[in-house]
């Protein structure tokens, strides 16, 4: 794919049936939407299904895929919709959620994999609400407007919901990471 491709270049390519378009549109997006799927759901596994899930949408939807506007925030609100979707589901049935494996069993050697657990602790303890906001000002680099967009709030709640999961996780984390430490 050339990097240069727009995203509706590629939708049109991939409503045609051509799959390289979407293994193009996987590549573009797959890892920011991993990491917001790691903060917002209860586990990697699920995670994982949900990423499937979404561009395995994308190719059922046939032509009509080309319709889409604004991708990046498509494939964020179909992510968010599954995931939600998914743990309404496992609610319903009754079994609890799995928490996150922890980092730094992963990644044992790797400096700060301590610290890593921590922040994915701490971040798991804040509400689902500020979580989400948090994920994608983070990792996903969105604006206030975007999130808003995305999480169908006003820009100012989602910059709301950002100071006092911030704040909160200040306080779970107990200044582990202030500069004068």
């Amino acid at each position: 794919m050339n990097h240069e491709e727009s995203d509706e270049s590629v939708l049109q390519r991939l409503g045609a049936g051509d799959l390289g378009a979407l293994e193009a549109l996987y590549d573009r997006y797959a890892s920011g939407m991993y990491q917001y799927l790691v903060a917002t759901c209860s586990s990697e596994a699920d995670a994982e299904d949900v990423l499937q899930d979404v561009f395995l949408a994308l190719v059922r939807m046939g032509r009509k895929v080309s319709r889409i506007n604004d991708l990046r925030s498509y494939l964020l609100v179909a992510a968010r919709n599954r995931a939600a979707s998914m743990a309404r589901r496992r609610n319903a049935e009754g079994r609890r959620l799995q928490r996150l494996p922890s980092p730094g069993r992963q990644n044992a050697e790797g400096a700060g994999a301590g610290h890593a657990w921590q922040v994915q602790d701490a971040l798991h303890k804040l509400p689902s609400e500020q979580r989400e906001v948090v994920a994608l000002k983070i990792w996903q680099g969105m604006t206030f407007l975007e999130i808003g967009k995305v999480l169908r709030i006003s820009p100012d709640t989602a910059a709301s919901r950002y100071r006092y999961a911030i704040a909160k996780l200040r306080e779970i984390l107990g200044g582990m990471f202030d500069e004068r430490q």
